[in-house]
């Protein structure tokens, strides 16, 4: 498992986010997301890690994705071998994605 990973972070307000190098543990995504995290795949070796909470803790809106609202500070990180590694998607790549769900950009 890497110690450090690339990742991009979006925030409620941010049109796309931005690329980020954080440490590859628990504390680093819980820091980031402002509580437990969950995640939500969307392509293979692919995912979204995002605030477990943020629907009860009602944290502002982030974007949708395939029919779901996420609320509050996401992570898209890459998945290897069911461990988090490098996001490959670059922001125009994740962009896309974006503006496929509905998302203004």
């Amino acid at each position: 498992m890497r110690r450090k990973i690339r990742a991009i972070v979006k925030k409620p307000g941010e049109p796309i986010g931005h690329k980020i190098t954080l440490d590859n543990n628990l504390r680093a995504f819980q820091e980031v997301v402002g509580g437990p995290i969950e995640t939500v795949t969307f392509l293979q070796g692919v995912t979204v890690i995002c605030n477990e909470e943020s629907r009860i803790r009602d944290l502002p809106e982030n974007f949708r994705m395939m029919g779901e609202t996420i609320k509050g500070p996401a992570i898209v990180v890459g998945v290897y071998n069911d461990n988090f590694s490098n996001c490959p998607l670059n922001l125009v790549t994740w962009g896309l994605f974006l503006k496929d769900w509905g998302n203004e950009i």
